[in-house]
């Protein structure tokens, strides 16, 4: 989409007067490769999986006024609302901030997305004059909730939580505070490796940004600091400006909170006026009894994100760009929860639902900008005892290695394996050796599953199938999973993906299917744990597709011959796998005629049921339930 005067975006990318081009490219990737360095730090120094391998964890740069600088290589749900926190700091110790300082929070009240992202933050003087601020966050494998895998009711039960706290004070460790950080988690000997590692990353960018400092000058740095910033605004408002004005509703759902309701209604409605964005979720279900309710943070960065998607990925994405986006959300709705209301999964769930409805309004303003729904968080998480070792030691395997599929967009098909929607394919899966080798699983198979992606001119990534056995012990799994109820959407003709599903398989062959987020179960010896991954939306008619790429599908065993002639339209031998194009053209033909082609497929709440075609007489579904002892000392209101 071009915009509407092209020499008003042409201008939005020149210097303001006074700011040296080179100097800004130099500096501005000066402070990419402080980012970066802090990144590589904390991934090879984190003992859990799930920031070392898994890559949950985000380094970003801001200025001494809590202006977002720099993210890269970052999980967006984790830095565009990264502020909060360093605001919620400099109200709690005002002017007691000093060189080598350096504090941690993760409370989700005061500006954190939910309590397992904890964050570091490290003040960066030179010269005495306060430049800038460093921050890590990453999620904890544990954060002590009150019951390991059960849907939270309530912010105690999710865990400590933690207001801004000083760690290092000028230089010096305050081992009191982290041992009592330390006391109150499962995996102390684990997440005091992985917060030893985000203090060293966010030392290690303070000291590449004091470099720079030192060999550029504070004159120099200080306004083009500015610059970057302002350069970026400019940008995004000629990006904006290009989009039609108007008003624009888009919806999706929630599965489950993880105490029985399903179906939990996400509203959007987006308004472009000029060169402002106003995201509002006004109309969205009232915040849900269980753990799926966003923080402020997770409102305000699921809301940005889906603007920043469509406009040029060449602009910084700093505050420049945010400055163009307005997010809103009635308070006490799921979109923006009030204490003391869970927020646990708040990050993906309503995150990635949050993301969706956006998605869906914003196509009628930028279609060719985009994506179909893409597959939704499934995550596994559990805990127990590795006994291949004497004496025993405890593990935490955190994301599996399977994951879903990407939404397909105009002229790309989507990506698999991208985890979650909030993390744009930041995140990465588990390779099965490492897997292996680090906890004691045997993964069976872990394969990529027919017919898993949404058809379309444009097809969703695939989705993954996996089963995992424990070894020499059990597993003892708590389940996530979005999707099963309401599958990633397709769009413009494009259908959803596939929903996916999860079971355990006993040694008589019968299936215990986990539906939604159901309570914690025990995977034995000799038992398997299933797992089907939704792949992503299609975008566009699917009989537009060429037949020659479905029958390259269908040949790769990523697509059946059932399904090409169903969804496709395209007839394939199934024994020499060509095409008989004259049945083809007369299929398509007939298939064409009538058809009107929808804005999003599915049009309503809880179309989801792959499961069916997994489920056998005799199997049992299990639904979620919650201990009543978990609902002790909750207010009436949080019930």
């Amino acid at each position: 989409m071009q915009p509407r005067d092209t020499s008003l975006a042409l201008e939005s990318q020149a210097m303001s007067p006074g700011v040296d081009p080179v100097t800004f490219a130099v500096l501005l990737h000066a402070i990419g490769e402080a980012s970066s360095e802090m990144t590589t730090v904390l991934q090879h120094g984190a003992r859990s999986t799930i920031i070392s391998i898994a890559r949950d964890h985000s380094a970003s740069i801001y200025t001494a006024a809590a202006e977002m600088l720099y993210q890269n290589d970052a999980l967006p749900i984790h830095t565009i609302g990264g502020a909060l926190n360093i605001e919620a700091i400099k109200q709690e110790f005002e002017d007691d901030i000093n060189d080598g300082d350096i504090f941690m929070i993760n409370d989700p009240y005061m500006g954190t997305t939910h309590n397992s992202d904890l964050t570091v933050v490290m003040p960066v003087f030179f010269k005495g004059e306060h430049l800038f601020w460093t921050a890590v966050r990453a999620h904890q494998n544990n954060t002590g909730e009150a019951s390991f895998g059960y849907a939270s009711t309530n912010v105690w039960q999710d865990g400590i939580q933690i207001p801004p706290v000083r760690i290092f004070e000028r230089g010096r460790e305050i081992r009191s505070t982290i041992r009592f950080y330390l006391r109150n988690v499962r995996l102390p000997e684990w997440l005091e490796a992985d917060l030893r590692a985000m203090v060293g990353a966010v030392r290690a960018g303070a000291d590449r940004l004091q470099d720079m400092t030192r060999t550029h000058g504070v004159e120099v740095v200080v306004p083009t600091l500015a610059e970057m910033i302002a350069y970026a605004e400019r940008r995004t408002a000629a990006e904006i400006r290009a989009l039609p004005d108007g008003v624009y509703e888009g919806e999706s759902w929630i599965d489950s909170d993880g105490q029985g309701t399903h179906n939990i209604r996400i509203a959007c409605t987006v308004t472009i006026d000029d060169d402002t964005i106003h995201v509002d979720y006004t109309g969205s279900d009232p915040q849900a009894g269980g753990h799926c309710n966003a923080t402020v943070a997770t409102m305000q960065a699921c809301g940005s994100i889906p603007v920043l998607t469509i406009i040029d990925p060449t602009i910084p994405r700093n505050e420049g760009c945010t400055r163009h986006i307005r997010v809103t959300a009635p308070e006490g709705s799921v979109a923006n929860a009030r204490w003391p209301a869970s927020t646990w999964w708040g990050t993906v769930n309503p995150g990635d639902i949050l993301i969706e409805a956006a998605w869906k309004a914003l196509a009628q303003a930028a279609p060719d900008r985009v994506p179909a729904g893409w597959g939704r968080c499934q995550q596994r998480l559990s805990m127990g005892d590795d006994n291949r070792v004497s004496p025993s030691v405890p593990f935490a395997a955190s994301i599996f290695v399977a994951a879903s599929g990407g939404g397909a967009c105009n002229g790309a098909d989507g990506w698999p394996l991208t985890q979650c929607v909030c993390c744009l394919g930041g995140m990465q899966t588990e390779s099965v050796e490492m897997v292996e080798l680090l906890q004691p699983l045997f993964v069976e198979y872990n394969e990529f599953l027919a017919d898993s992606a949404g058809a379309g001119t444009w097809i969703g990534g695939h989705g993954i199938e996996t089963s995992v056995r424990p070894i020499d012990g059990i597993l003892y799994m708590k389940f996530e999973y979005e999707g099963t109820f309401n599958p990633p959407f397709g769009l413009f003709g494009g259908l959803p993906g596939n929903g996916g599903c999860k079971y355990k398989e006993s040694t008589d062959g019968t299936r215990r299917f986990y539906m939604a987020h159901p309570d914690p179960d025990v995977i034995h010896e000799g038992e398997r744990y299933v797992t089907v991954t939704t792949g992503g939306g299609g975008y566009g008619d699917p009989f537009a597709r060429p037949a020659p790429s479905v029958q390259e599908l269908v040949r790769d065993e990523l697509l059946t011959v059932a399904a090409a002639r169903e969804r496709f339209g395209v007839v394939i031998d199934a024994v020499t796998l060509e095409v008989d194009e004259r049945e083809t053209d007369a299929l398509r033909s007939h298939l064409r005629a009538g058809a009107e082609l929808p804005l999003w497929l599915p049009l309503q709440a809880g179309e989801g049921d792959y499961w069916k075609q997994r489920y056998r007489e005799g199997d049992e579904l299990v639904w979620e339930t919650m201990p009543p002892a978990l609902r002790l000392g909750l207010s009436p209101e949080a019930r």
